[in-house]
């Protein structure tokens, strides 16, 4: 698993797709305590709260965020 951080010109380089941000389907249409998250481009993935869109938006390196939904997934599935 990569813990390195990541590199500020990737992070500063994100910038998310017009209609890229997805949420999950469980979250409902009032939005629930959910995240919604794009995929700006190969090296970044986007996170905001679904309640408030035009709020910051919490940057990671795609392969933080590919580990953290793995474990999560594994966690929740034991």
């Amino acid at each position: 698993m990569d813990i390195r951080e990541p590199r500020a010109s990737a992070l500063s380089r994100f910038e998310p797709n017009a209609d890229g941000w997805r949420t999950a389907s469980r979250c409902g249409p009032d939005g629930g305590n959910c995240v919604a998250v794009n995929r700006g481009n190969a090296e970044v993935v986007g996170v905001r709260d679904t309640k408030r869109p035009g709020a910051a938006v919490l940057r990671f390196r795609t392969s933080a965020w590919i580990a953290f939904r793995t474990a999560n997934f594994l966690s929740a599935n034991r």
